[in-house]
C-alpha cells in the first residue's frame, strides 16, 4: 500500500487479497505476533524453516504438494535467508506508527480508486472485519469469496486469476 500511495498517479485500480495496512489491533493478529517474536519460535523460523514447514501448510485446505513446498522452501533453504520472514512477525506490532500513517493516507489518496479484495472465507488471520476496513476506506469495492484459507494464491488461483481478469476488464 506504501508503494501504491507513493505512485498513486500511475494507479487506475487495486487488486488486495487477505492482507491489512493499519495498525495490528485485532487480538489473534497481535497474539500471532508476540508468539512468534519469542526466542524460541525466532529460533525454530531461523534454524527449522518453521514458517514454511509448519505455518504454510496450516494456511491451506489441502497439503501442498511436494514441488510446491520445494518452491517455498528454496529461497529460505538457509537461516540468513529467513531473516525476513522471522523479522515479519516482530514488524506486525512494531511497525504500528508507519502502518499507521499508511491507513491514514489511504482514503483520501486513493479510496476513490475501484478496489478488488480476493479473500479466503477461511482465513484464521484476515476475518470479515478486516473487509469491512477497506469497504470503509474504498468507495468502490468488489469482493470475491474463495473457499480458501489464508494462502489464497495455494487454493484457489484460478478463481483469483479470473476475478482480475474480469475486474480489470470492467474497471
Amino acid at each position: 500500500m506504501r508503494v501504491a500511495l507513493g505512485e498513486s498517479d500511475r494507479i487506475r485500480a487495486l487488486v488486495m487479497g487477505n492482507t491489512w495496512y493499519w495498525p495490528a489491533k485485532a487480538w489473534h493478529i497481535r497474539a500471532f505476533s508476540a508468539v512468534l517474536s519469542t526466542g524460541l519460535l525466532q529460533s525454530l523460523i531461523l534454524q527449522k524453516n518453521f514458517f514454511v514447514e509448519r505455518i504454510m501448510p496450516a494456511g491451506v485446505k489441502y497439503p501442498l504438494a511436494p514441488e510446491v513446498m520445494d518452491h517455498y522452501r528454496e529461497p529460505l533453504s538457509t537461516p540468513e535467508r529467513r531473516a525476513g520472514v522471522a523479522e515479519f512477525p516482530r514488524q506486525i506490532t512494531r511497525s504500528a506508527l508507519w502502518l499507521g500513517a499508511i491507513s491514514d493516507e489511504v482514503p483520501e489518496t486513493l479510496g476513490t480508486l475501484p478496489a478488488l479484495l480476493t479473500w479466503g472465507i477461511r482465513d484464521y488471520a484476515f476475518t470479515p472485519p478486516f473487509m469491512d476496513r477497506f469497504k470503509r476506506d474504498f468507495q468502490s469495492v468488489r469482493v470475491v469469496r474463495l473457499d480458501a484459507r489464508h494462502f489464497i494464491q495455494e487454493d484457489a488461483p484460478a478463481e483469483i486469476s479470473k476475478a482480475i481478469q474480469d475486474f480489470l476488464g470492467a474497471s
